[in-house]
């Protein structure tokens, strides 16, 4: 918001622009809504970080121009910069506690972190905070730029002194006048804390996301600096940065002048959309940004809605935006108004104070309230008046007793100044100034005096003396001193513009502007040291120049007769260059000048707009369907408005209404009727109440016409005896409510015919109705429904996500249709035990009522639970079909691939028999024939594992429970012999779990792990194969774990691929872990390999079916 006095006038363009643009995009969607969605949402999403990347843009630009202004107004106070100098020049005591009171006062109202004053030298001479007794480097060099530059300087970003968090400075430099121009006199530098000032209008985020966050940087050399804490990563501010030549970074992008919507990756190497925008009047650059997987995630499914939604933000956006324009310039008229009455009541007191001050000075006159004191040089007061006497508090006798002495009731410090006096009344009998001291009363307090003294003879022995007590004085000096603090802080804060100037023989020169003078022109007293320096700039056309001139003379002249002069308006040019109609005043104070600026502007466009809002509200008025007139009511009706409809609406014309009071006989022409009404809205309107100023159905009857029927109601102008009558006539309303109540009855059997389960609830959410087919689905009586239910508190639509939808249907009105699957349980408050869980299609679509509200709310259940079970089973059916295809085609390339090995053996030793046997070399070809031999076991061996393989899941046994710790003890058995050559140990933990599986395949898995240990022992000395259990999220895990040679971690999926062998070296077919994979996922379970590396050893872990788990597929 402004601060009083100063509306915004800029347009919000860019806002006007962005709604737009969003429109566009959402409508151009609608064409190609199935083919281009993602870029739909793309542009949506885009347009929400545009909003808000400029929107905090906006915030930071304007928080940085009210820190400066801050700086301005401190520079520019000339009692501040008089009071810095004044310390720096002769510190004391008293200064530090007045500089440091102030200082106190602009930390709590500007809420800064610590003030500090600075002299031209870069020494710290006054801080709230002790610790920041001294200057950064940094910041020592820009306060002496600033300092000579003579401007206020905002600092980027720095390291704190005292902490790691990073801090602003404001630089407020202090110049005074010296030699007839300006001279540094220090700088005072305000330190903001950014994580409680600047960081919070970053961080927010006007919605709810997973993902999104607005970043602040800056460019430092060839990398970009972050300068605020990260969504993601702490302790960021100043300490994170991206090199440039990072170009798919957004932040990159913006620090090398991209502007506007740009994909990339952001500091987590994370695909984001994002909107960069600069920071105007600062190094920085705003990044708004969010995660593309969260912003295309729900396009499919709620594309229709998004848009919607998107149409409604929209249109609330520019209704909040044009309330807002309309507050701040309610706010700007507002605060002008106040301040102008405060200013008038501070004159109308000021003048009554010196009214009263007149008066008291007569009073005292006319009354002799004065002492007068008879005296001699030796101290005795020898006569007095009742007064003086009255003033001390001594009596009569006392002073004929000689007890009173001058000397004696005189404070030791005043003495000097008896004598004083005493030495020129000696020289020439009088004090022709005369002096203030004080009294000592008889009770001891002390009474201040004004003294004037007389010798009364030529010996200059005896004397008079007038004295007057000027206790009152002491307390008006010191009323008079706040009054003058109170003036200085009143004019300094005006929402007008004030200056103070002082005409001499040379011109006028300009002694002093308030904050608002160089608001409103843009000119500071530095740049304009005289009016007529001013008015050079001011009105740069000479013969306009030559017109103010000649217009200021006049207001001379008026001020010189009547104090204050008419008001004047001029077209001023700023230094902006901008032109603004400013009306301007002129008091002549007599020692100065004393101009008040305001600028109409923005008030001279507001009366032309209510002009024409006027004109406008007429010709609606005029032309609205409904009667409208503007009457007084007691003691008699006369109208001041009314349009064409409200005579015709009564079936009168205007020339019945001309005199007053004609309203009642013109309208109702039956007097018993005319008394009736005629009493009714009379007794309604007094009452006040709104409730009882409208009529509904009134007859309008004429004898041999139709009856008419209307309806009226009155609202009564504030502060003024009116009413603002309106009448509308209802009578085909009335024939429309008989129709509908028909067609109510009819609808009402449709419902209770319909097949469907319907319900009717009101704009609460409470079920009021419910028909027969409802009852039916859901196996309730509608005494259990009815009143009982509400849809509002049903936690299936929370839980299915879909209550904001059904709320919308509420609070919008919009139809909605979804299916969810519904538990009675889960129905809210009402008991419906004797319901059955269903999955339903649900429809909800709003009644409106006559007045455009919410009337009631319909609902229709479509039970589709055998359609959605059956929709399951079906997408059962192709997952497991896919799944079955995906491993067959596996199967096949990985069987043809493997089997082509030992075939291409057995060609290539075939062909080469031939050549041995006509080589005549029998060892050679009985070599030959040896490697056919082994590639055709090979195969053997290899289709024998393949064909076990195929068999797993086609060939089971009944599941049974069984002791896994037996299984177990099995497999050591089976392989006792190959344990026993290799030396190993195998440990089973006692107390396994009883699993519900097939004890052979699940035996002959854990063969297979435990001879894949044994093979892969290595060179190990003391082998150990430990099997056991653990416990994991949703039951226990099994365990086969070795201390052999390990597995590379990038290894530990491929070894369950078919025919995959790490080390081709060791005997096998590489089909072990395959088979036991498949029999563990036949299972219903999943197995996978764990190891830290080579010579670490490897765990295989897998889950299985346990007792009492009779879902599972193995089960």
């Amino acid at each position: 918001m402004p601060p009083p006095g100063k509306a915004e006038t800029r347009v919000p363009v860019g806002l006007v622009l962005l709604f737009i643009g969003l429109a566009a995009v959402i409508f151009t969607g609608g064409f190609v809504f199935y083919h281009q969605q993602e870029e739909q949402i793309r542009g949506q999403v885009t347009g929400d970080l545009t909003s808000i990347a400029y929107l905090k843009a906006n915030q930071i630009t304007a928080w940085r121009g009210e820190r400066l202004g801050d700086a301005r107004v401190l520079s520019g106070n000339p009692f501040l910069v008089a009071s810095m100098e004044e310390y720096l020049s002769s510190p004391a005591p008293e200064k530090r506690e007045r500089i440091l009171s102030l200082f106190q006062e602009i930390n709590s109202s500007y809420r800064y972190r610590n003030v500090r004053l600075v002299d031209t030298r870069g020494r710290v001479a006054i801080t709230l905070d002790t610790r920041e007794n001294s200057l950064d480097p940094r910041l020592d060099e820009q306060v002496a730029g600033a300092l000579a530059a003579g401007k206020p300087v905002l600092t980027d970003l720095m390291p704190g002194s005292d902490t790691a968090s990073p801090t602003l400075y404001v630089i407020a430099p202090l110049t005074g006048p010296a030699n007839g121009r300006s001279e540094p006199v220090g700088t005072i530098v305000l330190t903001i804390d950014p994580a409680t000032d600047l960081y919070p209008l970053i961080q927010s985020w006007p919605v709810p996301s997973g993902s999104a966050e607005t970043l602040l940087v800056e460019r430092q050399g060839d990398h970009v600096l972050y300068l605020n804490t990260l969504r993601y990563r702490n302790d960021t501010a100043l300490n994170l940065t991206v090199p440039l030549t990072r170009t798919d970074v957004p932040a990159v992008q913006a620090v090398m002048g991209t502007t506007g919507a740009f994909t990339g990756t952001d500091y987590r190497d994370v695909e984001v959309l994002s909107v960069l925008v600069p920071v105007h009047g600062s190094p920085w650059f705003m990044v708004a940004k969010v995660d593309t997987a969260e912003a295309f995630a729900p396009w499919r499914s709620r594309a229709a809605f998004i848009i919607v939604l998107v149409a409604v933000t929209l249109a609330g956006a520019g209704i909040i935006a044009g309330l807002l324009w309309q507050r701040r310039q309610k706010y700007y008229y507002r605060s002008l108004y106040a301040a102008e009455s405060a200013l008038r009541e501070e004159e109308e007191r000021g003048r009554q104070a010196l009214r009263t001050s007149e008066q008291r000075l007569r009073s005292f006159y006319d009354s002799g309230l004065f002492g007068v004191v008879f005296w001699n040089m030796d101290g005795k007061i020898t006569d007095a008046n009742d007064t003086f006497l009255a003033m001390t508090g001594y009596s009569r006798d006392e002073l004929n007793a000689g007890m009173i002495d001058w000397r004696a009731i005189t404070p030791p410090e005043f003495r000097a100044a008896d004598e004083k006096a005493v030495e020129e009344l000696k020289t020439t009998g009088i004090n022709h100034v005369p002096f203030e001291k004080e009294y000592f009363m008889k009770d001891g307090n002390r009474l201040p005096v004004l003294l004037a003294c007389a010798m009364l003879d030529e010996q200059r022995y005896n004397g008079v003396a007038f004295v007057l007590d000027i206790s009152d004085l002491h307390t008006v000096r010191a009323k008079l001193h706040e009054s003058e603090a109170r003036f200085r802080t009143l004019v300094g804060e005006l929402p007008v513009g004030i200056a103070m100037t002082r005409r001499d023989g040379q011109g006028e020169l300009a002694l002093y502007f308030n904050r608002n003078f160089t608001a409103i022109t843009g000119y500071t007293i530095g740049q304009v040291p005289s009016l007529d320096a001013w008015m050079a700039l001011a009105f740069p056309d000479q013969v306009y120049r030559a017109d103010r001139l000649q217009a200021a003379q006049e207001m001379y002249e008026e001020a010189a007769r009547s104090t204050t002069s008419l008001p004047r308006v001029s077209r001023v040019t700023c230094r902006d260059g901008g032109v603004k109609l400013i009306e301007f005043r002129y008091t002549d104070l007599k020692a100065f000048g004393f101009w008040t600026l305001i600028d109409i502007t923005e008030q001279k466009k507001a009366e032309q707009a209510l002009r024409e809002q006027e004109a406008f509200t007429r010709a609606v008025l005029d032309n609205l369907p409904i009667g409208i007139a503007v009457n007084s009511i007691d003691p008699e009706i006369r109208f001041e408005y009314m349009n064409d409809r409200f005579p015709a609406t009564y079936r009168i014309s205007r020339k019945d209404l001309a005199d007053p009071n004609a309203f009642w006989e013109a309208v109702y022409h039956d007097p018993a009727i005319r008394e009736k009404i005629r009493t009714q809205v009379l007794g309604d309107c007094a009452s006040g109440d709104p409730a009882r100023m409208h009529w509904a159905d009134i007859p309008i009857a004429r004898e041999g016409e139709p009856t008419t029927y209307i309806e009226a109601r009155n609202v009564p102008v504030p502060d003024r005896n009116l009413m603002i009558s309106m009448v509308w006539d209802v009578t085909d309303r009335k024939h429309s409510e008989e129709e509908i109540r028909s067609a109510k009855a009819f609808l009402d059997r449709v419902i209770d015919m319909s097949p469907f389960a319907m319900w009717i609830a009101d704009s609460s959410g409470t079920v009021t109705r419910v028909n027969q087919s409802m009852c039916e689905t859901i196996r309730l009586p509608p005494e259990a429904i009815v009143g009982a239910y509400n849809v509002l508190m049903d936690e299936n639509f929370e839980r299915e996500g879909v209550m904001p939808r059904v709320r919308a249907v509420f609070r919008d009105r919009v139809p909605v249709r979804f299916s969810i699957p519904w538990k009675a349980a889960d129905a809210g408050d009402v008991d419906f035990g004797g319901a059955k869980d269903l999955f339903i299609d649900v429809s909800l679509f709003p009644i409106p009522d006559a007045q455009g509200g919410l009337a009631s709310v319909v609902c229709q259940w479509v039970d589709i639970t055998e359609q959605k079970q059956a929709e399951a089973q079906r997408e059962a059916l192709i997952r497991e079909l896919e799944r079955k295809n995906a491993e067959l085609e596996r199967f096949t390339y990985t069987v043809s691939h493997d089997l082509k090995s030992p075939l291409i053996t057995i060609k290539g030793f075939a062909g080469l028999l031939e050549d041995d046997a006509q080589k005549c070399d029998p060892v050679q070809l009985k070599k030959d024939v040896l490697r056919i031999t082994q590639a055709a076991d090979t195969m053997q061996q290899l289709l024998s594992d393949v064909l076990e393989l195929s068999r797993i899941g086609r060939v089971v046994s009944p599941p049974q429970e069984t002791d896994f710790g037996g299984i177990a003890r099995e497999a050591a058995e089976i392989l006792a012999g190959p344990l026993a050559e290799r030396g190993a140990t195998v440990e089973i933990a006692p107390d396994l779990p009883v699993v519900n599986v097939d004890h052979n395949r699940i035996r002959e898995a854990v063969v297979n792990l435990v001879e894949n240990a044994i093979k892969f022992m290595g060179d190990q000395q003391q082998p150990v194969i430990r099997i056991g259990a653990t416990s994991g999220e949703s039951g226990p895990v099994f365990f086969v774990q070795d201390n052999g040679i390990g597995i590379e971690p990038r290894y530990l999926t491929r070894i369950f691929n078919l025919f995959e062998k790490l080390n081709p070296s060791v005997p096998g077919t590489g089909v072990g872990l395959a088979i036991v994979k498949r029999i563990i996922e036949v299972h219903g379970g999943r197995i996978w390999a764990e190891s830290e590396g080579p010579g670490k050893g490897t765990t295989f872990r897998f889950t299985l079916p346990v007792a009492g788990d009779k879902d599972k597929p193995g089960a």
